[in-house]
């Protein structure tokens, strides 16, 4: 989920009143999208907009552990499976 607050200044102000406009909007991607283009310095492109990513929150889930394999392309989540010596793609 991207979350977008864009900030513009007001050319009037008045008194006891904020010095600028602001809009917010929100976009969803799909998983393999975002982990790409919802990263940190990166651009994002919706609406007709140019959204520079500048933030992270990394409160929304817990920390996991995965483990890759160095043969293959499989990877676990660290407790969920019984830990393997062997290459999974061996047992395919």
């Amino acid at each position: 989920m991207l979350n977008s607050l864009i900030h513009r200044k007001k050319e009037k102000v008045q008194e006891g009143g904020s010095a600028y406009e602001t809009w917010n909007y929100e976009y969803e991607r799909p998983a393999a999208s975002a982990i790409q283009e919802l990263a940190p310095a990166n651009n994002f492109y919706a609406e007709g907009r140019k959204v520079r990513i500048d933030q992270v929150d990394m409160t929304v889930s817990e920390i996991e552990t995965w483990r890759f394999c160095n043969n293959c392309s499989h990877k676990e989540l660290v407790g969920k499976e019984k830990e393997r010596n062997n290459c999974i793609s061996i047992w395919i």
